[in-house]
């Protein structure tokens, strides 16, 4: 009976080290990487380089298209700046090495904190085209963003754009998110 009584008190003192390791304070549900740290996706738009903006997300804790934590953490990163895109300009998407059965990439307007502007009814599906597992699309002006009562919004190059790229293999979704700086509408 005292060997169980040992064996039970060790037990249980394992278990208290155990779930006292368990997670740092303050972790995110999200656990976002830079996109280029595990496979070769790369994006440019235009001559720019978006590719040191791009986080990414799989696993069991996929995001989805209403959540912005992606986008915030793109902007409260304070090794990025966010790069200006001119309307009309032609986005590529090199997927490299990354097998995908379906490709849906969503376009936001967002605060200056990243958090999505307006509900998700209003985010546009952008069409993309793929072909040799690389991407294009044109950057054109997203019609929500005229929703903005803002003035600030309207000045040139003031409005945060963020994009959401959802692949998915098989049974695996794994999302990609790069945020950018634009217009309202085309410059005349």
């Amino acid at each position: 009976m005292g060997n169980f009584r040992v064996s039970h008190l060790l037990f249980m003192a394992l278990v208290i080290m155990l779930s006292a390791c368990n997670s740092p304070k303050g972790e995110d549900k999200l656990s976002a990487t830079n996109a280029t740290d595990s496979k070769s996706i790369t994006i440019k738009a235009g001559n720019t380089d978006l590719t040191n903006i791009l986080k990414k997300n799989e696993g069991m804790n996929s995001v989805g298209k209403d959540d912005s934590s992606l986008f915030e953490s793109i902007i409260a990163d304070e090794k990025i700046t966010i790069p200006y895109v001119k309307i009309g300009e032609v986005v590529t998407i090199n997927f490299g090495d990354i097998p995908a059965d379906n490709y849906v990439l969503y376009d936001y307007v967002l605060n200056e904190d990243g958090t999505i502007k307006y509900s998700s009814l209003a985010t546009e599906t952008v069409s993309i085209q793929v072909s040799n597992n690389v991407g294009t699309f044109k950057l054109n002006e997203n019609l929500s963003s005229k929703f903005s009562s803002n003035s600030k919004d309207y000045e040139p190059g003031n409005l945060f754009r963020g994009f959401l790229l959802i692949t998915t293999s098989g049974d695996k979704q794994v999302e990609y998110a790069f945020v950018i700086k634009s217009d309202i509408s085309e410059a005349e």
